[in-house]
């Protein structure tokens, strides 16, 4: 398999084919628990996030707004 003229195909594919292929592989990993490494720096950068949100509970933005922000993002 040649992967650069196999990423073309998929490229062609529709957006929602792509999607859909991309939840299939990220499931498959999920399924043989194949978990990251973590570097000390991300492990840091995620002890940071979570103590920033323990501080400020309320100082979130909903899902449902970073997505709308998103689309308008990709829009322009």
């Amino acid at each position: 398999m040649n992967f650069a003229s196999t990423l073309s195909q998929i490229n062609d594919w529709s957006i929602p084919e792509r999607i859909r292929l991309m939840q299939a592989v990220l499931d498959g990993i999920a399924e043989e628990q194949a978990l990251p490494e973590l570097t000390d720096e991300l492990k840091q950068e995620i002890d940071r996030r979570l103590a920033a949100l323990d501080a400020n509970p309320g100082d979130v933005v909903p899902w449902d707004e970073v997505y709308a922000r998103t689309l308008q993002r990709l829009k322009k």
